[in-house]
């Protein structure tokens, strides 16, 4: 899963936040080395733009009690007489970030853009400082000289059989620039030693010598660089500094206990003094903070003293510990399976407070009520509607405000949408990113491979539909209305509902690939379930007026077909659906021509179609509503006068209106 950069910052520092509660409980009683692997997972965490999902994940639990535990119910109108419930999360800030989302607060792209601007400005700050500290420490150490002593040359050669190729070459240089030894390097590591270093004792030098090569070891100056990286990236976020700061002391921990276990616990006395005597005039290379101070090296000092030979018991702990911390909190939520759920069928008789005095009562159908006996149990998306929306009456009601609520990867995700009423059926299609193709078909516009469409199967009984599509190889899942199957490296996939003597489908497919299956593969879900079947039983719809739709779906099918034609800039399509009186040129969407972009223009409503009932007149006006770009802020229409020829309908005149 993909992480934003405060999402990164904001779970790393929960990360961080719990390594510091076990450093302050189990510090002296842990391996040392546990707390270095720990900062490495908090490094991970701030570092890589990925993670991985798990259902032990924290972010799982929080997504669980987000669905369950929030209780305060709300309802959000679909259409007129027609609601469907959830829950609606009272989100604060911080439980937005806790689960990936941006704070609204930071929603506006101008505060976005200065945000960014100084976010930028602070990271190159720090990593100019940090690389002209690095650039001009290297050139000091330019300066420092092989260090010839037998000694140091007898600690190489032992040093060199223990290795074994883990580790490159290893120099030892000596320079009286530096006070106090320390290494660099990450594939040549040299340890640099104070000329000091060479007159104490033999065994001092031991000491020293061993201790730094546990640094090498371990690999700790590429780990103070991802540190620095982490440092400049989040340099917003305390919690980072005091990471840095810690992970530094525990790197010298783990360094100190590695020198005991070589040694032995016999070795604590006079390796603390060593060390005493070493770190007082040490110059950290990383100008970050001083590298002595007097709590650290008192830490050090005590912990030394108190070194006891590890226990089997501790390893295996520590090992538990680092694993059960990456699972739970390095991780992110596991993907919620879409699909989901029923709407919720309200009686027409509903709350004048909720639908007003003009509720036309014409409630959505849910599917057949399977999920109780089948035992499934899971949500449907949230459809949330602005109050501030008003009704049109036409078919497609852009000007309403509506919300696909939806959780992905843990993140509570939301598409504006708009209410689609087709023959029989209502469906939230999001406002942005989709145009329609054939009737009850739309596609993805940036790759028409990603669609979805209307089938009825109204004739056949919800079972003899399912066998329908099984033969056509698609096989069951554990939502009992869906259906799915794998084909040609597609992924097809079909949400069956039924209401009464009527049976439909919404079928959806995209790219059998993981990029596609994380993004599509729950949103489409996500509208699929919020596909709901107008009642046949409705009080409202007489028989009169059910029987009375074929002339207003045949204008509606001329309309949509025309639409497409005409985006698609084929004339000879279009003159086929043109009446025998039309005079005019053939004339097709002015792509590129004031702003018009064919692959971004998105139909919004086809206006001038409010009856059910038969069209009285020979001549209709319709108007199709369209965005004639992504980035437009205004919207076209495309008129169309449409006279009777014969049985049929035939466009008479066309033409563009702002």
């Amino acid at each position: 899963m993909a992480m934003g950069l405060i999402q990164r910052s904001f779970c790393g520092g929960v990360l961080i936040l719990v390594i510091i509660a076990v450093r302050i409980l189990w510090l002296d009683k842990l391996p040392k080395r546990t707390f270095p692997v720990l900062w490495c997972l908090a490094l991970a965490r701030l570092l890589l733009p990925f993670t991985f999902s798990s259902v032990f994940s924290l972010y799982s639990f929080l997504q669980t009690v987000q669905r369950q535990a929030v209780q305060e119910p709300y309802s959000a109108r679909m259409w007129e007489g027609v609601t469907i419930t959830g829950s609606q999360p009272a989100w604060t800030v911080v439980q937005d970030l806790a689960l990936g989302q941006e704070p609204t607060a930071l929603a506006g792209e101008d505060g976005l853009g200065l945000l960014g601007a100084v976010w930028g400005a602070g990271v190159l700050a720090l990593a100019v400082f940090f690389a002209a500290a690095y650039a001009r420490s290297l050139w000091q150490f330019r300066v420092a000289v092989p260090v010839e002593d037998g000694r140091v040359q007898q600690w190489l050669d032992r040093c060199a059989g223990r290795r074994r190729g883990r580790i490159g070459r290893i120099a030892v240089r000596q320079s009286d620039r530096i006070l106090a030894p320390l290494t660099y390097g990450c594939l040549r590591p040299v340890i640099l030693l104070p000329g000091r270093a060479l007159e104490g004792s033999g065994q001092e030098l031991r000491y020293i010598l061993q201790h730094e090569f546990v640094h090498i070891r371990h690999h700790d100056a590429a780990l103070k660089l991802a540190m620095v990286a982490a440092l400049c990236l989040h340099w917003f976020n305390p919690l980072v500094w005091v990471m840095c700061r810690l992970m530094n002391r525990d790197m010298e921990l783990a360094c100190d206990e590695g020198v005991l276990r070589r040694f032995g616990e016999e070795a604590r006395a006079g390796y603390a003094m060593t060390l005493i005597g070493m770190e007082e005039g040490k110059r950290v290379l990383l100008p970050l903070y001083n590298g002595f101070s007097k709590n650290a090296i008192e830490e050090r000092v005590c912990l030394i003293m108190r070194y006891k030979k590890i226990k089997h018991a501790a390893i295996m702990a520590s090992t538990l510990l680092v694993a059960c911390l990456a699972l739970v909190f390095a991780t992110s939520a596991r993907t919620a399976q879409a699909t989901e759920g029923q709407t919720q069928n309200l009686e027409s008789g509903a709350d004048s407070d909720t639908y007003g005095d003009d509720a036309d009562g014409l409630p959505l159908d849910p599917p057949l009520d399977r999920g109780a006996a089948e035992g499934r149990n899971e949500e449907p998306a949230v459809i949330d509607r602005d109050a501030s929306g008003e009704d049109s009456g036409t078919e497609a009601h852009p000007e309403r405000k509506y919300t696909l609520r939806y959780m992905q990867e843990g993140i509570p995700q939301e598409e504006p949408a708009y209410l689609y009423q087709g023959q029989g059926y209502g469906l939230l299609i999001p406002e942005s990113g989709w145009k329609s193709g054939v009737p009850d078909e739309w596609m993805w516009e940036s790759d028409g491979q990603v669609r979805f469409w209307v089938a009825d199967y109204s004739g056949n009984t919800w079972e003899e539909a399912r066998d329908i599509l099984e033969q056509e190889g698609y096989a069951g899942t554990e939502a009992a209305d869906v259906l799915r199957k794998e084909e040609d490296g597609m992924v097809f996939s079909v949400r069956l509902s039924g209401s009464g003597s009527k049976v439909m489908g919404i079928h959806y497919a995209y790219p059998a690939v993981s990029e596609y299956e994380e993004g599509f593969g729950i949103i489409l879900p996500v509208i699929a379930a919020n596909f709901a079947i107008w009642q046949e039983d409705n009080q409202d719809l007489s028989a009169d007026a059910q029987g009375m739709s074929a002339d207003v779906r045949q204008m509606e099918q001329l309309a949509t077909a025309f639409w497409e034609a005409y985006l698609a800039g084929d004339a000879a399509e279009l003159a086929q659906y043109l009446s025998a009186d039309y005079g005019g040129g053939v004339e097709t969407f002015p792509d590129g021509l004031d702003g018009h972009v064919t692959a971004q223009a998105q139909l919004l409503a086809v206006k001038g179609l409010d009856g059910a009932g038969p069209l009285d007149e020979d001549k209709v006006i319709i108007s199709m509503e369209f965005r004639p770009a992504a980035d437009a802020d205004y919207l076209e229409y495309l008129t169309i006068s449409a006279v009777k020829e014969g049985d049929g309908w035939k466009v008479a005149g066309y033409g563009l209106e702002l």
